[in-house]
């Protein structure tokens, strides 16, 4: 009986003293500030594509947070470093390739996003990231919606998934703001006859087919930034559609093209009204498609009178594309699509329904001021009194591989079957086309003439010319020598530079090449053809010719990392040491 009394009271005390422990923790808690950073003070909705609240900035409790949602629901399919290369994908030929995604899930180290609201080249806004793990890209059962996570936990993932890849923070300065979409015009039958003519001269059919279904002679050769086929949408269904599919997403993605993919951005060659033409004519292929009920809720949507719906305006005559080439309104040089849109048409033989004023088609046919050289980079050009010279030649002794090009399309342009080197080799091993430069220079000496001139990048003959160029960070200029469609595509590694769409001959579209490095170029309508554009940031570099001899002068006394790239070989550096007023002799050998 004593021992039961005994332990009753050890039990007694012991629930005393935790009563006591809780009441002090308690009485700390509720003395103690709320933490602002909390994740628990931000929105908990769930189901929502848009966001409820702000994007959150980062912080230490937000970020390990988003580490914490990674790793419970992306990891499986990004991986651990958030490369791609998680076990679905991976694993996937061995346990289940019935299963398997039809392509790699997204890098995040690679900062390549399809969905953006910004102009092609720059990185995606939060809400559009936000919006994409919301809504999912469901069209080829990529990436599965999340919207049943809190708010919280999406803003979370998306502040540890940029930590992911270093580009965000480089690459901050470069980044532009996005597009505005207007309010989608009412369509009526003008403008998607207008929409249809703009289908047909951007050929758009190349890929999307000749009604939309995405069967187009382009379709079976187009792959994605991995080298994966992909498909054009289907436009019939809007369920194909990756981003949104309302006329406003539509538009969003004519606007901005899709990184990652063939689609490349309109923006260079369409109009606002001509874009919405287009927004239209694809949206009217789908096979719900009924004008009347479009109307009706877009002006319910807008509080209009509903009754306006009714009234469809039929297509105005317009000058037909014969009648404007006949009348020389192409003889100044620009494409027969530009002189046409000065008239108000883009079509043969229904009318534009853009609302154009006679003064801005006045405004249309003056000379356009030529666009000024854009250079970007910081450094600065000072006095070299001292300098000193590094002087070689870069050889290869292997053997020259060759690759197999197989013209698949418009022959009577690209050519037939033939083979070219990998690698141009002249007398005694000497490299032609290997660029050899110094990395790092902040200063020194002038900028050449000739790098204060816009580059040129060509396509005559289905071929970039000059295949291999060295471009000072800034403008370049896209020019399509051909009579057929060239979607030409540049890449700094798998980070998309450029996309932009030629589809008629003589069309020429300035870029901006923001960051130093290698450019590659190929055309997503003719996949075997290939480029390279060096974009360098000091003028301290040297193109090779057939005797793969180099020479840098005026470079300031001091230690140097000198690299030498070749496009089949890669990169490779060398250290080197400048001395005043002495040259130094630097063979390279390259080797595979």
């Amino acid at each position: 009986m004593n021992k039961a009394k005994a332990i009753s009271a050890v039990v007694v005390v012991l629930v005393v003293g935790l009563v006591v422990v809780m009441s002090w923790v308690v009485r700390q808690w509720a003395d103690k500030p709320p933490d602002p950073d909390s994740v628990f003070n931000l929105s908990a909705a769930t189901g929502n594509i848009e966001p409820a609240g702000e994007p959150v900035p980062p912080n230490p409790t937000l970020l390990r947070h988003g580490e914490w949602v990674y790793r419970g629901l992306c990891i499986g399919c990004h991986g651990i470093d958030g490369d791609g290369n998680g076990a679905v994908w991976e694993l996937a030929d061995v346990y289940s390739p019935e299963h398997k995604l039809p392509r790699k899930p997204r890098d995040f180290t690679q900062a390549v996003f399809k969905l953006r609201s910004t102009p092609s080249g720059s990185f995606p806004t939060d809400v559009d990231l936000f919006k994409s793990i919301s809504r999912g890209l469901v069209a080829d059962h990529d990436m599965p919606s999340f919207k049943f996570l809190p708010e919280r936990d999406r803003w979370a993932v998306i502040a540890y998934i940029k930590t992911l890849s270093s580009r965000w923070e480089e690459e901050a300065e470069w980044q532009e703001d996005p597009i505005t979409v207007t309010e989608p015009p009412l369509p009526d039958e003008a403008m998607i006859a207008a929409g249809k003519d703009v289908y047909k001269r951007m050929q758009c059919a190349e890929c999307h087919g000749p009604i939309g279904k995405g069967d187009g002679p382009s379709a079976p050769e187009l792959e994605d930034d991995n080298g994966l086929p992909i498909k054009p949408r289907d436009f019939s269904d809007a369920a194909q559609f990756v981003g949104d599919s309302d006329p406003k997403g539509v538009y969003q993605t004519f606007t901005t093209g899709l990184d990652g993919t063939p689609m490349p951005s309109f923006a260079d060659f369409l109009d606002e009204d001509q874009r919405w033409q287009l927004v239209w004519y694809v949206t009217s292929l789908r096979s719900d498609w009924d004008l009347y009920t479009i109307r009706v809720n877009l002006l319910k949507e807008r509080g209009e009178d509903v009754a306006l719906a009714a009234l469809t305006p039929v297509p105005a005559p317009a000058p037909t594309r014969q009648a404007v080439l006949a009348s020389g309104a192409a003889g100044d040089g620009t494409s027969v699509a530009a002189a046409m849109s000065r008239t108000g048409s883009g079509q043969e033989s229904a009318g534009d329904t853009g609302s154009s004023t006679a003064q801005e088609g006045a405004a249309a046919d003056a000379p356009a001021e030529p666009a000024k050289p854009v250079f970007l980079g910081k450094y600065q050009e000072v006095g070299v009194s001292d300098g000193g010279t590094i002087r070689g030649k870069v050889v290869f002794n292997g053997a020259v591989k060759k690759k197999t090009v197989l013209p698949t399309k418009d022959k009577r342009v690209c050519g037939k079957l033939r083979k070219e080197p990998l690698i141009l080799v002249g007398d005694g091993g000497a490299v032609k086309d290997s660029v050899v430069y110094l990395k790092g220079i902040g200063s020194g000496k002038p900028w050449p003439e000739m790098m204060t001139q816009v580059p040129v990048l060509d396509q005559e003959s289905c071929k970039f010319h000059p295949h291999v160029q060295v471009a000072r960070q800034g403008s370049l200029d896209i020019v399509n020598s051909d009579p057929v469609l060239h979607n030409t595509h540049g890449y700094y590694g798998k980070r998309t530079a450029f996309n932009v769409a030629l589809p008629e001959q003589n069309q020429k579209v300035t870029k901006v090449l923001k960051l130093p490095g290698t450019v590659k170029v190929d055309c997503d309508a003719h996949g075997w053809m290939l480029g390279w554009v060096h974009v360098v940031d000091n003028p301290y570099f040297f193109q090779t010719g057939d005797d793969g001899a180099f020479s840098i002068a005026d470079v300031p006394p001091g230690d140097y990392t000198l690299a030498a790239w070749q496009e089949w070989l890669g990169e490779i550096e060398i250290p080197v040491t400048v001395r005043a007023g002495e040259t130094t002799e630097l063979d390279i050998d390259l080797m595979k």
